[in-house]
This record gives structure tokens, C-alpha cells and sequence, in this order.
């Protein structure tokens, strides 16, 4: 069981798991478990027979069965309905199943790794959790701690997410100088390594060369937006969006104010006056 705060990086830390295990060569399926319906665990687990329903023209795998021989990441767990929750459990604990419309047995050769953000003590005792899938769940659990408290993982992730999102996109990886990492380490992540993956996405997509300070600050999102006032919404949503329409332009040109201005269709001046209104440094 992988327990942490919501994009604390559990799949990521269940992959890596799997790469070094006994069980590499197999494949490594995830399944979010909060996007099954309770009436489509079965088929989603463990597949179906044709004509098992309606629209089965054919036979098909679930997750259980394309896991075979190697790791089945079922993430949030804990947000599974109690129909559900009972289906799972008979299967962690006989290790068999069916496909759905089919009467044949299978045995799994499957190693199953849940995750949750949850506090599943608390689901146990209010009757959200089942408490023998909670036992069955916990017997090997490992907490993966949040970004902010990880700091010696930043750089790493970073550099490999910066390198993963520029091959995507055909481009080369840009240089992140000393003022950008800075920039990156003072932030809180309260988004955690799903926040720090969109922003090198970013990164590869609107920087190149070499990548300052101002442009991180462009492409990233405040720690703790500030709530709306009632009486300001309109005023507030106006500045935002001239804000975020600078700092994209300003990341896009690399912090060249000139090429900013003239992409936003302003003078320089004027850029700068907006810069030290909304507070842009």
C-alpha cells in the first residue's frame, strides 16, 4: 500500500518499484479506481466473454489479466464503492477470477499495489472502507512524502520530466540556470510532482536555450491563489488574466521585454507600467 498526499508521485514511486523487482519483465498496468463505475469493476479487473453484455462483440482482457506476470497499480483505492470494495477483496484473497459472461477460472500471477490519499482508519470507522480489504491492503504500506519535504528529489524529477516533455514534442531540453532552480526550490509544491511535471511541460513547450529566473515564475501557478472578494471579482479576474498574459509572454520571449511588448501588441513602456501595476518583477 502507497499512502500520500494527492500528486505526491505514488505511481511514479510504484513504477520505479516495479523496474527493480523480480517482476521487470512483465508489464505494469494502473487502473484508477475512482474512475470505475461499481457496476463495471468486474469487466474493468477482469475483462469479459463475448456477448458477455450488449455491446461485447468481443472477448476482452481487464487489468488483471494484462498484468499477468507482472504489477497491477490500483490507484485511490480507497475511493471505491462498497460493491466494489467486496469484488476485490474476493480476489486478493483467492488469487482467481472469472471474466465476466465466461465460467472458466483464472489464476493471476499478479503482484497488486494500492494506493490512496485517504486516511483509511477514519473510512474504516465511519463504514466507508470494508475492514477486512483495509487488513488485506495494509499489509506492507510505505507513506510517500510531499515534494515540499523531498527537496534532494527536485532537481532529479525535474531534469527528467524537463527531458521527457521535450522528446515529446521533438524539441531539445532547455538549461535551467542557477536563478530558475532557485525559483523552482523556494516554491511549496502544493501541487506536489503532478505540479512540478506540468510546469517543466511548460518549460519544454514555451522556453528555449537557456532559462531564467522571470520565465520559471511565468509559467508557474501562485502556492496559495487568494480567495476571490465578492465586491472585486470582475476587477480581480481582469488583472489575472492581464497577468497571466504577460508572464506567458514574457516566458515565451525568454524575458525579453522588448519581444514581449511587441508580441502583446503594447510599447515597451506601457509593458512596464502593467509589469510594476500587477507587481511583476
Amino acid at each position: 500500500m502507497l499512502r500520500g498526499e494527492t500528486g505526491s508521485g505514488k505511481e511514479l514511486f510504484a513504477r520505479r518499484a516495479h523496474a527493480r523487482s523480480g517482476r521487470a519483465s512483465g508489464p505494469f498496468v494502473a487502473l484508477n479506481a475512482a474512475a470505475i463505475p461499481a457496476g463495471l469493476v468486474e469487466r474493468e479487473l477482469f475483462g469479459h466473454e463475448a456477448g458477455a453484455f450488449s455491446d461485447a462483440g468481443a472477448a476482452a482482457p481487464g487489468a488483471v489479466e494484462r498484468a499477468e506476470g507482472g504489477t497491477l497499480f490500483l490507484d485511490e483505492v480507497g475511493d471505491l464503492a462498497p460493491e466494489a470494495q467486496a469484488k476485490l477483496l474476493r480476489f486478493l484473497e483467492a488469487r482467481t477470477y472469472r471474466r465476466v459472461g465466461g465460467i472458466d477460472e483464472r489464476r493471476a500471477d499478479v503482484r497488486v499495489v494500492a494506493a490512496t490519499h485517504h486516511e483509511l482508519e477514519r473510512m474504516v470507522e465511519q463504514g466507508a472502507l470494508r475492514a477486512d480489504l483495509y487488513y488485506r491492503l495494509d499489509g506492507f504500506t510505505v507513506t510517500v512524502p510531499p515534494l515540499r519535504d523531498r527537496r534532494g528529489d527536485l532537481r532529479l524529477l525535474a531534469e527528467r520530466f524537463l527531458a521527457e516533455a521535450a522528446a515529446e514534442e521533438g524539441l531539445l531540453a532547455p538549461r535551467l540556470d542557477a536563478g530558475a532552480w532557485a525559483v523552482l526550490e523556494a516554491h511549496a509544491w502544493p501541487g506536489n510532482v503532478r505540479e512540478l511535471r506540468n510546469v517543466m511541460q511548460r518549460l519544454a513547450i514555451f522556453a528555449d536555450a537557456t532559462v531564467g529566473a522571470s520565465v520559471v515564475r511565468g509559467l508557474m501557478r501562485p502556492s496559495e491563489p487568494p480567495e476571490p472578494d465578492a465586491a472585486t471579482t470582475l476587477a480581480s479576474s481582469r488583472r489575472e488574466m492581464d497577468r497571466e498574459s504577460i508572464l506567458l509572454a514574457l516566458a515565451r520571449a525568454e524575458g525579453n521585454r522588448t519581444a514581449a511588448a511587441r508580441a502583446l501588441g503594447i510599447s515597451r513602456r506601457s509593458l512596464y507600467y502593467k509589469m510594476r501595476e500587477l507587481d511583476i518583477a
